[in-house]
This record gives structure tokens, C-alpha cells and sequence, in this order.
């Protein structure tokens, strides 16, 4: 048989916050579809031909602005061991 398990209020808060976090990042892809589809301009069904794209958004902006900073600092810190290694000799 199982045991009772007994959850500090802590551990309970944790477990919780967990399952929330799940469940808003599972629910976020339905909330943010760019475009829910392709209509004309006049309202009917049929294929326009003007659709615009929709541009990048300023998450994935930020996505490559973190991954070209990241890139930065990963050569300042090999440029910096390389100088440590040359004032040592």
C-alpha cells in the first residue's frame, strides 16, 4: 500500500506553482496564433491574393538580440584566457 504523504506548506506551494506554469504553457500556443486564417478582402472564402506576412515579434527579436549578446560575451571571456595565458609565460 501507499503511504500517506505529508506536504509541508512550502512543498505544496511549489508543487502547485509547477502544475499552474504547465498548464499556462501549454494553454499559450492557442492564445497566440498570429492568424487565425486567410480570408479575402471582401469576406467571402476564396484565396486573396494580398495577404500580408505577419513580421517577426519582438519575442524572437529578443531571442537573437540574447543569442548575439551571449555570443559576445562567450569571446570576451576567450580573449581574456588567452591574454591570462600569454601574460604567464
Amino acid at each position: 500500500m501507499l503511504k500517506k504523504m505529508k506536504l509541508t506548506q512550502r512543498e505544496a506551494k511549489v508543487r502547485l506553482m509547477s502544475v499552474l506554469m504547465l498548464l499556462v504553457l501549454a494553454v499559450m500556443p492557442l492564445l497566440s496564433i498570429a492568424q487565425p486564417g486567410f480570408e479575402t478582402a471582401d469576406g467571402g472564402g476564396g484565396v486573396d491574393t494580398g495577404v500580408t506576412d505577419v513580421p517577426i515579434n519582438g519575442g524572437t527579436a529578443l531571442l537573437i538580440a540574447a543569442g548575439v549578446l551571449f555570443g559576445v560575451y562567450r569571446l570576451y571571456k576567450m580573449v581574456q584566457s588567452k591574454n591570462t595565458l600569454a601574460l604567464a609565460k
